[in-house]
């Protein structure tokens, strides 16, 4: 069934993950440890709010087609930090695609070092049990097929909207 998600329920996913990021890593957040990314371009909307209630800023990440994913963050240097947790907010994990490609390329790069959080704000409850055991901090488990608040809900129709599709909805067709 597709469904509308309104701000105010978006607000409240982001809040569950405020909450399970401040239980799982107080001492990160503590210690400014803990840095929060959104995977372009789904995962802007959620990672702002989940940034604003944490007061945090948010780095992007955008998984390109082809090649490495790029990542930036307002906070430049890596090198002291000892703890470190890199959290990747998106904005849905139906099949895993994007999820996969960030996680690769956040263990060649930084696996053994930091810490890593692939976070969506809906998890697909019928997702791949491997894709499932990745996934430790969630806005909410659905079927539902969720138009997002930015979204215009007669625009967008049901079906694959992964990494590097055509999209689904009607506003991210190439002109």
């Amino acid at each position: 069934m597709k469904r509308q998600l309104s701000h105010d329920e978006l607000k409240t996913l982001s809040q569950n993950v405020v909450d399970q990021l401040h239980s799982k890593y107080p001492e990160q957040i503590k210690n400014g440890e803990l840095f929060l990314f959104a995977v372009l371009r789904g995962g802007m909307t959620f990672a702002q709010n989940v940034a604003y209630r944490m007061a945090l800023p948010v780095g992007v990440v955008y998984p390109m087609s082809e090649g490495s994913p790029v990542m930036m963050h307002p906070f430049a240097s890596y090198k002291k930090l000892t703890k470190a947790v890199f959290v990747y907010l998106e904005d849905v994990v139906a099949q895993g695609r994007t999820l996969t490609k960030v996680m690769d390329y956040h263990r060649l790069h930084y696996g053994d070092h930091f810490a890593a959080e692939f976070v969506p704000a809906v998890l697909d409850a019928n997702v791949d049990p491997a894709i499932r055991d990745q996934v430790n901090i969630v806005g909410t488990v659905t079927n539902d097929w969720i138009v997002f608040p930015h979204e215009e809900f007669h625009a967008v129709d049901e079906g694959d909207r992964g990494l590097f599709r055509a999209g689904t909805s009607n506003n991210s067709k190439p002109l």
